[in-house]
């Protein structure tokens, strides 16, 4: 369990690098693997719903990335898991939010849930203490999970009031409101 631990806190270190490698661990080393899937949703994002949860629409798909058969659901709401992709992988996901409310205490949530049933290590909640007006931040978690062929993996948010919405800052150059990224690991030592 302290390998796995440790494993999960180096991995975060090395969370956007292309290519990945792993040392010093006896067990996991090389066993992360090239990326797999890099999904975002690019669009602002305004909250039409509050207290219920709703799906992400991706809006991007980043091909240099998803190389072992992950895709953009035909509504756009989901994940597909193709051949390849299934195995045990691990999931980061990220949303960028904005509050532009009074001086209130809000709630976000951001769940994972593959198929019809929710991924308890996938999940994050964060409160929002009385937030300034124009007040900025996100909201992430990442854990493992195994995949089969056929799944959808769906990212779901909720919040507690219509004056959050989820966008990227203009202060990059490029921007997202969500981002979702996939990495296999390696089913051999």
């Amino acid at each position: 369990m302290k390998k796995l631990i440790l494993f999960l806190l180096l991995f975060t270190c090395f969370i956007f690098a292309q290519n990945i490698t792993v040392t010093n661990l006896p067990y996991y080393a090389n066993k992360v693997q090239t990326p797999i899937g890099l999904f975002g949703r690019v669009d602002s994002l305004n909250v039409a719903a509050v207290d219920t949860f709703l799906n992400v629409k991706f809006d991007t798909s980043f091909a240099s990335y998803n190389t072992y058969g992950y895709s953009i659901g035909a509504d756009s709401t989901y994940i597909l898991v193709g051949s390849g992709g299934d195995g045990l992988s691990v999931v980061y996901a990220k949303g960028n939010w904005k509050y532009f409310g009074s001086d209130t205490i809000e709630s976000i949530f951001l769940k994972g849930v593959i198929d019809t049933s929710e991924v308890y290590q996938l999940q994050a909640h964060s409160k929002l203490a009385k937030p300034d007006t124009a007040d900025i931040g996100s909201i992430s978690f990442f854990g493992l999970v195994n995949f089969s062929v056929g799944d959808t993996f769906r990212l779901r948010y909720r919040v507690s009031s219509a004056d959050l919405d989820f966008e990227g800052s203009a202060t990059f150059d490029s921007t997202s409101a969500f981002i979702l990224n996939i990495f296999k690991l390696s089913e051999t030592p």
